[in-house]
């Protein structure tokens, strides 16, 4: 199950998403000059959500990083998504929030290639930039493998974000192909475990500079 929802319905159902998703914008918005015009036109674009709605002062700690040593590329794509549907079934968690931070129509991703960007249609149809996703953990072999090897760099790539359970955690994919934990700080142990579980490897961003989807075979 697929389903298109609102960006300001995850905000409002979630605390934790709507504050993630507020750091990172105010985070990477820091960096533009909104004195200048074009700079200007870019965080009224893209940059939706720079204040929470429902702001939350505790720290939500983004230091873990889950990476998978996969043998060459094929390896990489049918097993990360199977671990990932893993670890977070043994979370509790059944349900994710596919979205960008910024507020960008997906459809207009910069996948891989044709092929991928076809096949994203097809599965979730044409919807706006005011909209995300809501699917279960069984739909990650099907469609996370299409957001893999994609023309986006130095920005997280693509975030999932709890939608149930009782532990507030999200993951985003990065450039090197592995994904970048944050949850509150409270969960940090629990988390580890179940990735280790899972067979990723964990570290610190650090970790991205020995495991990246850049050195495997094809």
């Amino acid at each position: 199950m697929i389903q298109p929802i609102r960006r300001a319905s995850i905000f409002r159902s979630s605390p934790f998403a709507d504050n993630l998703i507020a750091s990172y914008q105010r985070c990477y918005a820091a960096m533009f000059d909104a004195t200048i015009p074009e700079e200007a036109k870019v965080l009224r674009q893209y940059y939706d959500h720079r204040e929470a709605l429902q702001p939350d002062d505790a720290p939500i700690v983004s230091d873990l990083v889950m990476a998978y040593e996969a043998a060459e590329r094929p390896d990489y794509v049918t097993q990360l998504p199977l671990r990932l549907q893993h670890f977070f079934n043994s979370l509790g968690v059944a349900q994710l929030y596919l979205m960008d931070f910024l507020r960008s129509d997906l459809n207009e991703f910069p996948f891989e290639n044709f092929r991928k960007k076809n096949l994203f249609r097809r599965m979730v149809g044409r919807h706006s930039e005011d909209y995300n996703f809501l699917l279960d953990t069984s739909d990650l072999p099907r469609l996370l493998p299409l957001f893999f090897h994609a023309r986006k760099w130095d920005v997280p790539v693509i975030f999932l974000v709890a939608a149930d359970g009782e532990i507030p955690i999200a993951l985003n994919l990065c450039d090197d192909g592995n994904l970048h934990v944050s949850c509150p700080d409270r969960y940090s142990q629990q988390v580890q475990e179940a990735a280790l579980a899972a067979g990723f490897e964990t570290g610190d961003f650090t970790i991205c500079s020995r495991y990246s989807v850049c050195y495997l075979k094809h």
